[in-house]
């Protein structure tokens, strides 16, 4: 009986540990996805690939001309910028 009694006090010890709070969703620290400079070189869409020549980029830039290889890796970081045959830039996008 004893044993029994033991068993059922450390049954109820067990459930006054006080459990661990869980922050509500929106208080949960997040990472921002990294964004690309898609959106602020839009512009350069419909101009010649010849002015990608003179221009500097801050983040990785991937360039791809018709026929081009490419990884198929994702990175949210990297703008990829593509020309068509006759080198108008037709696309720019993020990845």
């Amino acid at each position: 009986m004893r044993i029994l009694w033991s068993a059922g006090m450390i049954l109820v010890v067990a459930g006054c540990v006080a459990q661990p709070e869980v922050p509500p969703q929106d208080t949960l620290p997040t990472d921002p996805a990294p964004s690309c400079a898609a959106s602020g070189l839009s512009d350069l869409i419909g101009k010649s690939a010849n002015v990608l020549e003179t221009m500097r980029f801050a983040a990785e830039v991937r360039i791809l001309h018709p026929g081009d290889m490419m990884t198929m890796d994702y990175n949210a970081a990297r703008t990829n910028i593509m020309i068509d045959d006759k080198n108008i830039i037709t696309t720019i996008t993020c990845g």
